[in-house]
């Protein structure tokens, strides 16, 4: 990888994780919104939506083929400075491993692919995995954390991003149960 590709594929990263980071804070606001929403419904299509999309990023984030610009092929090449990095934030590369198998089998099994032997019962696949919502946030947390300080490291102090918090979830919601725009109220 030559510099220029090292520094990118740091900013892509940031880039994914930071989407991942927004969407995992939208999905989690609108299942705690008291509101019971249906895949026929708009807002139940965003919620199933902001999820999948979710783990497509964190997917790519970890993915381990030799070709990808991920987060293992910057930990290949600079082993130790993400070490140092994540020892020095008091992140775990634990969590990394184990989400990268974990998100490896939905990738493989129901997410990128149809695996024949899956297509029965995709939930088993998602049993098998076992990913809990602790472990995504974890994940989520140990990812963004880490390649923010790698990019202001390596590539730049202005982190060049926005950070999503979920604010406006209550007004849409309001709005949607005012227009009867959701069953589930």
């Amino acid at each position: 990888m030559t510099e220029q590709q090292y520094k990118a594929a740091i900013e892509r990263n940031l880039v994914e994780i930071n989407w991942a980071k927004s969407q995992r804070i939208a999905y989690l606001e609108i299942l705690n919104s008291g509101y019971s929403l249906y895949g026929d419904e708009f807002l139940g299509q965003c919620m199933i939506a902001l999820n999948n999309d979710m783990l497509s990023h964190l997917i790519k984030i970890l993915d381990t083929h030799i070709a990808a610009a991920s987060f293992w092929s910057i930990h290949s090449i600079e082993s130790k400075k993400v070490n140092d990095i994540l020892n020095e934030l008091g992140l775990s590369i634990n969590i990394l491993h184990t989400m990268s198998k974990k998100l490896r089998i939905i990738r493989n099994k129901t997410h990128f692919h149809i695996d024949k032997k899956s297509v029965i019962d995709p939930e088993q696949v998602w049993r098998s995995a076992n990913i809990t919502g602790d472990e995504l946030d974890e994940l989520i947390l140990t990812l963004d954390t880490f390649f923010c300080e790698l990019y202001r490291r390596d590539v730049s102090d202005m982190i060049p991003f926005y950070s999503y918090e979920g604010q406006d979830t209550k007004s849409i919601f309001d709005f949607a149960k005012e227009n009867k725009l959701i069953r589930g109220y």
